[in-house]
């Protein structure tokens, strides 16, 4: 996937800690004390001071609405292309209820592992101040592997050769930007190493077929949900990787359909290839959507062997669209 519609390039549920339970105090002005900290701590910052509550499936009549409405819309798209996978979850990241659809299935990550390497560069920052400004130098494009994500955009945004960069700010040209390249450099940096580790850490499930990393919807949307209750990383370095994920630049998917106001810290992942003889493309996109007053996390990850990339983005924006209105 070129520059023109984006970069190319998700982990199973976190251990869950036990709720935090706030009580019913409440403030001079009568409101419950829980509100009033969660309406002003959100006024400015993007991860939550409260821990994880308990999650349960099912646990909202809004989301189970939703989820129906997402099947019944799914279920018209199977019809027309038999080959097409959609999984999908979603979970209200105060009070813990989740709704997932074909959750488990595996799909290739693609960029969505950038964000795992983000947390690794950032957990190497915990273990060592001064990680996030090493500079490393740039070899060129000749000098790298895969795909150049960036080719068509503007000299401005592209890696220039010869040029060194703190690893800081290759963090950020790797999630705003998805550029391949930058994600090598810091992967080559360190970063790269532990990450099966890190995913462990997380309680996330890994699955490899001939030396390819799957991982399902569910394990996609648990990092996120440790970088908003900030329970991995510290909340300086959740924050950071959060505001580094509400500037993404694909606007093809989720955000698509969302007011545009809405903050979203989400990552994208592509894959375009060939089984069986026949084109295979996948589509994913997983985030924190900050909507007033229920926050949540979702996850969709798609396939096809008919379908478009530009179908698949439709999907993830109808879906978001449905999750956003319950």
């Amino acid at each position: 996937m070129r520059w023109s519609r984006g970069a190319r390039w998700s982990l199973v549920g976190l251990t869950v800690p036990a709720a935090f339970l706030v009580g019913r105090l409440t403030s001079g002005q009568g409101r419950p004390l829980e509100s009033v900290e969660r309406s002003v701590y959100r006024s400015a910052v993007l991860t939550s001071p409260f821990l994880e509550a308990v999650g349960e499936e099912n646990g909202d009549p809004s989301l189970v609405r939703a989820r129906r409405s997402i099947e019944v819309y799914l279920q018209g798209l199977r019809e027309a292309d038999p080959t097409l996978r959609v999984s999908v979850y979603a979970r209200d990241l105060d009070e813990g209820p989740w709704i997932g659809i074909d959750d488990r299935a595996l799909y290739r990550p693609s960029s969505l592992t950038k964000v795992v390497v983000l947390v690794r560069a950032l957990q190497l920052e915990e273990e060592s101040t001064g990680f996030l400004d090493r500079e490393l130098t740039y070899a060129g494009p000749e000098k790298m592997l895969g795909d150049d994500t960036m080719s068509g955009a503007p000299d401005s945004l592209r890696l220039r050769t010869g040029a060194s960069y703190p690893i800081r700010e290759l963090l950020r040209r790797m999630i705003v930007h998805s550029d391949n390249h930058a994600y090598q450099m810091v992967a080559a940096s360190g970063a790269g190493e532990g990450i099966s580790r890190t995913l462990y850490d997380l309680s996330a499930e890994q699955f490899l077929e001939d030396g390819t990393l799957l991982y399902d919807a569910r394990t996609a949307a648990a990092v996120l949900r440790s970088l908003y209750h900030s329970s991995f990383l510290n909340r300086k370095h959740s924050e950071f990787a959060l505001d580094l994920l509400t500037r993404s630049r694909f606007r093809n998917g989720m955000r698509q359909s969302l007011p545009p106001d809405a903050v979203v810290a989400a990552k994208f992942g592509y894959f375009e290839g060939v089984r069986d003889g026949r084109p295979h493309h996948e589509l994913h996109e997983c985030g924190v959507v900050y909507r007033p007053r229920s926050p949540y996390v979702t996850c969709v990850m798609t396939a096809t062997e008919r379908g478009t990339p530009e179908g698949l983005e439709e999907i993830l924006s109808t879906v978001s669209r449905i999750l956003w209105a319950r």
